[in-house]
């Protein structure tokens, strides 16, 4: 079954299996929880506007307003931390933010990865989180 919901395009998503859900991201800005049962999904955080113009945003990240969730960017990488209800999110513009799942409200911004985020990993017994990219 295909799922729909992303305006651009998915580029990320986890399986959170101790909630029954996964998680989509995209080029959008748009973060989706979906439940795996009924494969229905909503969007948990969303944007305040639309692409500015007709370019593709791989070509030209810079053509997007800012978002009313903080997210100002597409997504590009997305990880559950295992034993928490945070997700770990991913920009193209290098911001990493931890976002608790069942308020949706911003648990921390990590700022020191510098470049892309393509991709997250993390480790909850070490309290590790890993950013590459760029």
């Amino acid at each position: 079954k295909e799922l729909g919901g992303h305006r651009m395009g998915c580029a990320a998503l986890v399986f959170s299996p101790e909630r029954g859900q996964f998680f989509s991201a995209g080029w959008d800005t748009d973060v989706r929880a979906w439940d795996v049962a009924t494969l229905t999904g909503k969007r948990v955080l969303r944007g305040i506007g639309e692409v500015s113009h007709a370019e593709d945003p791989r070509r030209n990240p810079r053509i997007y307003i800012p978002f009313d969730d903080g997210l100002d960017s597409p997504i590009l990488a997305l990880e559950m931390v295992q034993g928490s209800q945070l997700l770990a999110v991913g920009d193209l513009h290098g911001k990493v933010m931890l976002w608790d799942t069942t308020t949706w409200g911003q648990e921390a911004q990590l700022e020191d990865h510098e470049g892309e985020v393509w991709c997250l990993a993390a480790h909850d017994a070490n309290h590790f989180l890993l950013s590459g990219g760029e």
